[in-house]
C-alpha cells in the first residue's frame, strides 16, 4: 500500500487485508465499547452484519436516514435531544451492542422508548437469556417517551455483548443504559456459618 502527497513524497507499507460486508467480525459501532453509565444509542448497534450483529425481517432500512446498507429500520427521533432511533420493530428481531463493565456488581438496565402498543424487550448477555425483561406501555397515537427499567442484572468486569430481542411491533427505541447499583468483589465472599475452621500441624506436612 502506498500513499503520496502533493509535493511528491511517497511512503509505502506492507499490504493490509481489509474485510468488508458479511465477512467482518462483530465489533462496537464506533470501535470503542461504551462503559456502564454511558448511554448506548439504539442506532449504534454493533458492526458485523445480519445474523451477527442484528436480525431484521426486512432486507433494508425502510427510512431514508443512516446505515442504509443494513436492514435495521432507523428514523429521526421525536424525543428530547434529537438524534435517531430504531423503529418498525417486529417480534423476534434483535440488535446487539458490545459494552464494557469496569466494576462487577448488580446493575439496572434502562430503555428510553415510545410505542403504539404495550410490549417487552428480552435481554441476553453474552448469549444467555436474563430473567429480567423490560416491559413498556402504549402511548397510543401520540408518541410519549418514557424510560423503562429492569434491575438486578449481575455483570462481571470486562467486555460483554447485550442482545435486545423485540417481542412486539410498534416500538421506537431511542437509547439504553446500564447503571451500577451494588458493587461486588472478592471481599464480599464469606464462609457459611456451619463451616468449622481447623488447624493442621505440623505445617508444612506431606503424605499425611
Amino acid at each position: 500500500m502506498e500513499a503520496g502527497d502533493t509535493d511528491g513524497w511517497v511512503t509505502a507499507l506492507a499490504p493490509v487485508l481489509v474485510t468488508v460486508g458479511d465477512g467482518c467480525q462483530q465489533a462496537p459501532f464506533l470501535m470503542r465499547a461504551p462503559l456502564v453509565g454511558d448511554r448506548i444509542q439504539a442506532e449504534n448497534y454493533d458492526l458485523g452484519g445480519v445474523g451477527e450483529a442484528y436480525w431484521d425481517l426486512s432486507a433494508s432500512n425502510s427510512r431514508s436516514t443512516i446505515r442504509q446498507d443494513e436492514g435495521v429500520d432507523i428514523d429521526v427521533t421525536g424525543d428530547a435531544g434529537g438524534g435517531y432511533e430504531i423503529v418498525d420493530t417486529v417480534r423476534r428481531e434483535w440488535t446487539e451492542y458490545t459494552f464494557q463493565v469496569d466494576q462487577a456488581g448488580l446493575h439496572r438496565f434502562s430503555a428510553r422508548s415510545t410505542a403504539s402498543s404495550s410490549g417487552s424487550i428480552r435481554l441476553y448477555i453474552d448469549g444467555e437469556l436474563q430473567a429480567q425483561e423490560v416491559f413498556y406501555l402504549s402511548s397510543g397515537s401520540i408518541p410519549i417517551y418514557r424510560t423503562y427499567s429492569a434491575s438486578g442484572i449481575a455483570l462481571s468486569e470486562g467486555l460483554h455483548v447485550l442482545r435486545l430481542e423485540f417481542q412486539n411491533t410498534g416500538l421506537r427505541l431511542n437509547w439504553t443504559q446500564f447503571e451500577l447499583l451494588t458493587a461486588t468483589s472478592i471481599d464480599d465472599w464469606s464462609l457459611p456459618s456451619d463451616v468449622d475452621l481447623v488447624s493442621v500441624y505440623p505445617n508444612p506436612a506431606t503424605s499425611s
